[in-house]
């Protein structure tokens, strides 16, 4: 993994920035000794973390849109858009051994993209 000892704009300090954020102690940091003391901060921290959220987009249908599928070596590769809220659309790709059929259970793998710099 790459570090990046400098900034990516001179303005920013982004050393400093995350030296200052990793010596304070989170407003709703867990240190319950007790599972009522635990059900307790487990019902502050969710209700914070929906707040934080914001309200839920509304709900639309999984629209699927195909953009691309391609025979690879040994398997095939479909690469394709769901619709996850109004006017927002979520890029995915589908990778299928040969041999494997619809409708049989296989084991399966989900991996979800990195963001921001520095991410590989």
């Amino acid at each position: 993994m790459t570090q990046y000892l400098e900034p990516l704009d001179p303005g920013l300090a982004i050393r400093e920035s995350l030296d200052a954020w990793t010596r304070r102690r989170p407003r709703l940091a867990f240190e319950s000794q007790t599972l009522r003391a635990a059900r307790a901060w487990q019902r502050k921290a969710r209700a914070r973390f929906l707040e934080i959220l914001g309200p839920p987009p509304p709900r639309v249908a999984l629209r699927r849109q195909v953009l691309e599928s391609r025979r690879m070596d040994g398997y095939t590769r479909t690469r394709f858009t769901l619709t996850t809220a109004p006017k927002l659309k979520a890029l995915c790709w589908l990778c299928l051994p040969d041999g494997v059929h619809r409708n049989d259970p296989q084991p399966a793998l989900v991996a979800t993209p990195g963001h921001g710099f520095g991410c590989t």
